[in-house]
């Protein structure tokens, strides 16, 4: 696999030039340094770290994966509104199911659906080998025809969209009845 083109720090937070030129050192250094503080402050670990991963050829994990700031803020909200059934759109290879997986009580699930077979695959390697296949299902194909075959009655308390980022006014249309109070 080649160089990772991005890094978690990259998609920290937006960039926002007329703020970073406050600071001393190229752009590029303030994000890293403030992710870097960020995740050592917080004891917020990298994937890498976190997980045993198996990984794809066609993209990085810092390309299409969560941050592991946004997952630890998913991993505090689920904590803090007891969730016990948690959606996410688009699993890519699991981190981010993973992540949020590990924060749900026992007996908990998560419901994750990926489009593309190639990702999905990577993914249940991942989620078995990270002790994690008990609590995560994952649902194959294009999610809007999966949202539809959902049960209705069975509501989600946290919903994670992490899909094709232009559907994301459709999603939480086509979500919103899913989800718990």
């Amino acid at each position: 696999m080649s160089p990772p083109k991005l890094t978690f720090a990259d998609k920290l937070l937006p960039d926002q030039p007329p703020h970073a030129e406050l600071f001393g050192g190229d752009a590029k250094a303030l994000w890293q340094a403030l992710y870097d503080t960020i995740a050592r402050s917080s004891g917020i670990r990298s994937p890498y770290d976190e997980f045993k991963l198996a990984q794809t050829e066609k993209f990085t994990v810092e390309e299409m994966a969560s941050n592991p700031v946004s997952l630890r803020l998913l991993q505090l909200l689920i904590r803090m509104i007891g969730a016990r059934r948690v959606l996410e759109i688009g699993a890519f290879i699991g981190v981010s199911a993973m992540s949020m997986a590990s924060a749900l009580p026992k007996g908990g699930e998560l419901v994750t659906i990926e489009k593309f077979d190639h990702f999905a695959a990577i993914a249940r390697q991942n989620f078995k080998q990270n002790g994690l296949a008990k609590r995560i299902r994952l649902l194959e194909g294009d999610a809007f025809g999966v949202i539809d075959s959902l049960p209705k009655a069975k509501k989600f308390d946290l919903i994670f969209i992490d899909g094709n980022k232009e559907r994301y006014l459709d999603y939480f249309e086509r979500l919103e009845p899913l989800l718990a109070p």
